[in-house]
């Protein structure tokens, strides 16, 4: 379902894998089975140690070696919150604002997810108990990695619970990731570096229903998008 959801007839994409570990598992392919092939033979680990933003990172760079002009997206798979990277959020965030890529996540919660799994699909990290209960809740305060890169590429986070939620919002995110349009515009370079938000509007269309990263950095070099 990834290839014909989200890369679409003419796309390419490449898979990375974390945990307590980051690993691309495959690198930029046309290959709609080779893609496939992937999903089906990925295990499940431990989460205690998820690099989400290490992760973002990696994908970043598998980009910048990219030849050509692009139209570029990640999509994230996994829980809304970072365990464990050595990369800083906030020097993340300025580093894929200037990219240019627009990141989508699915996500799910740790706690919620054996409440609605099959008891033979799940095993908690400890064995579960109170320590697994109290673990997740005061994980759950912290901050939403997966919605601060969201928003600040102008993308989106969808939030599954079950098998048939995640394929909905796969084909959800499918739609809107093929029927974006990308507007740029350079702006001026010689003042103070500062920063502006943004924002888009569509002449008579009030009801519209737009997403853009909320603004840009000017006078750092390169094209506001």
């Amino acid at each position: 379902m990834i290839p014909e959801a989200v890369v679409g007839a003419n796309g390419e994409a490449a898979i990375v894998t974390f945990d307590d570990h980051v690993n691309v598992v495959q690198e930029f392919t046309t290959d709609a089975d080779a893609i496939s092939n992937i999903f089906r033979q990925l295990k499940p680990a431990d989460n205690r140690g998820g690099r989400m933003i290490d992760a973002v990172e990696e994908a970043l760079k598998l980009l910048a070696n990219r030849p050509g002009p692009r139209r570029a997206n990640i999509l994230i798979i996994g829980e809304s919150r970072d365990r464990g990277s050595e990369e800083k959020l906030s020097d993340l965030l300025a580093e894929i604002q200037r990219t240019g890529v627009t990141l989508y996540s699915l996500t799910y919660s740790a706690y919620l997810t054996p409440f609605t799994t099959k008891a033979g699909d799940y095993t908690p990290p400890d064995g579960g108990g109170l320590l697994t209960a109290i673990t997740e809740t005061s994980r759950l305060a912290k901050r939403n990695t997966a919605e601060a890169l969201t928003n600040i590429t102008g993308g989106r986070q969808l939030k599954f619970e079950t098998k048939s939620k995640l394929e909905n919002d796969l084909m959800r995110l499918g739609n809107e990731i093929h029927s974006r349009y990308f507007i740029s515009f350079t702006p001026d370079l010689t003042q103070t570096p500062n920063f502006h938000h943004l924002e888009v509007r569509i002449k008579d269309r009030r009801d519209a229903v737009i997403r853009t990263q909320p603004g840009y950095w000017a006078g750092l070099g390169g094209a506001g998008k």
